[in-house]
């Protein structure tokens, strides 16, 4: 991000944020069956020690899905061009970018469902580390013209790359032989298409700020606003990637009604992850004071937009935390009706915030919407009879992890001096760090109740040297 800021100006940038906004829509529609394949493909691996039915079956809706989307496309490339104004066809480039994208994507569903997480992991880390490679080199080094079309042909190229990597190092073992069962393409069709309506639902949550600002502000703000929500979405793709790790356990513990382990992550992780977060918001509220120096002084009014929003992701990944348990015990409809209601409330705070107070306002109106649409996981996932436990109104006690970065939130657009903020954001994270401690809400022991969760063994050693420190 660093490098296409620098090099693209707030107005290219933004541009380039608008083609990954399409981008999303897109990869909405091809990416659906993802969920499905882990689903079946867990459950296979189980029974047969292979996911060949599976893969087959999400192949298939793959292909089919990319030839509808090339044909929507092509009925819409006049419309794309001008909407765009890329120096080439941007049907083609958007149909070849989100074909690679999803199939990078499909693989690192393989990887999930066997429980590779190096490999998972690895292919994560290279698309965006071979495309920061690739643009340094061509722009930077070699010191070829920078304008958007080419910053895109080079992230093409390097997730073509990444692709062809990511297949030649599949379980490909457990994927033969070719079965393709129209049964399975059915049943996984039928458990997966919800995730569409809540794909584009949340791609109204991720992209309507940009869409409402280039509608009625000018396009550096579109740029400044694109960069304070990158920064943010660096963290939501970490916090996917979290809970993709843990959806394949959380679906064996529900295939193999193992609900007593399911209660314990809601009535002791959540709360305590809660807490976490709400941390982790106000440090990553500081860090983001370092944007200026990062991306140069034209980018100085994206600082208080991303601090802002932090407190949103923190809601975000609340919800996400929960939306994993409707996913394992097969209520994705309940996810869709979460986001459906975010996206709704995001449009309207947008219109009514958006042409008075730019970027700020959106931010606000995004952290609003996640706060308020977050609050209804709690009484859908406490409704599932085998996860409601013995006191299940006690988890709406996690919110209280949230409550300073709302604080937060509220307090830093009326600060103008960068000094002001960062004293705000100390004395706020010396309030979380006495309150925890105070409250015991990191407890030692519920480490060992969770062993039989089972998680990456640096992973477990960092919990347990954080609870080493503040936990009691």
């Amino acid at each position: 991000m660093v490098a296409t800021t620098r090099l693209l100006g707030p107005a290219g940038y933004g541009r380039l944020a608008i083609f990954f906004m399409l981008l999303e829509m897109i990869s909405h529609l091809l990416g659906w069956p993802n969920l499905g394949l882990v689903r079946f493909g867990r459950e296979e691996l189980g029974r047969d020690d292979r996911l060949s039915e599976s893969f087959w079956a999400r192949l298939a809706l793959f292909g089919l899905s990319l030839a509808a989307v090339a044909l929507v496309l092509y009925l819409l490339r006049m419309p794309l061009a001008g909407y765009l104004r890329l120096a080439c066809p941007t049907y083609l480039l958007l149909l070849g970018f989100a074909a690679v994208n999803e199939l990078i994507f499909l693989l690192r569903g393989v990887y999930q469902t066997t429980g590779a997480f190096g490999a998972f992991a690895a292919v994560t880390f290279s698309v965006r580390a071979l495309n920061v490679v690739l643009i340094v080199l061509l722009f930077v080094l070699i010191g070829f013209p920078a304008n958007t079309t080419r910053v895109l042909y080079a992230q093409t190229a390097s997730i073509v790359v990444v692709a062809i990597g990511a297949a030649l190092f599949l379980p490909w073992r457990r994927l033969r032989p070719v079965a393709l069962r129209l049964a399975a393409v059915g049943r996984m069709a039928s458990y997966s298409w919800p995730v569409i309506l809540t794909g584009l639902s949340a791609l109204v949550v991720n992209w309507i700020d940009l869409a409402v600002i280039k509608q009625f502000r000018s396009a550096e703000e579109v740029g400044w606003y694109a960069v304070s929500y990158q920064a943010v979405t660096v963290l939501i793709t970490l916090q996917v990637a979290f809970v993709n790790g843990f959806l394949p356990l959380i679906v064996s513990l529900a295939v193999e009604r193992r609900s007593g382990t399911l209660i314990l992550y809601l009535d002791e992780l959540l709360p305590q992850a809660a807490w976490l977060i709400g941390g982790g918001c106000l440090l990553l509220a500081a860090c983001a004071e370092a944007i200026p120096l990062a991306l140069g002084g034209p980018y100085r009014p994206s600082v208080v937009p991303c601090q802002v929003l932090m407190a949103g992701v923190g809601f975000c990944a609340l919800g996400a935390l929960q939306a994993v348990l409707l996913k394992a015990t097969d209520r994705v409809r309940a996810t869709f009706l979460v986001t459906a209601v975010l996206a709704a409330l995001n449009v309207l705070l947008d219109l009514a915030l958006v042409p008075r107070f730019g970027n700020r306002g959106a931010a606000a109106a995004t952290t609003i919407a996640f706060a308020l649409s977050g609050l209804l996981y709690f009484p859908i996932v406490n409704a599932i009879s085998e996860l409601r436990g013995e006191a299940p109104r006690r988890r709406y006690g996690a919110l209280f992890g949230l409550l300073l970065p709302l604080v937060m939130a509220g307090a830093l657009p009326r600060l103008e001096r960068p000094w002001a903020r960062l004293a705000l954001l100390a004395a706020l994270l010396a309030a979380w760090l006495a309150s925890a401690r105070g409250l015991g809400v990191f407890k030692r022991e519920t480490l060992d109740r969770a062993r039989d969760i089972r998680m990456p063994g640096w992973f477990e050693r960092a919990l347990r040297g954080f609870y080493g420190v503040v936990g009691r």
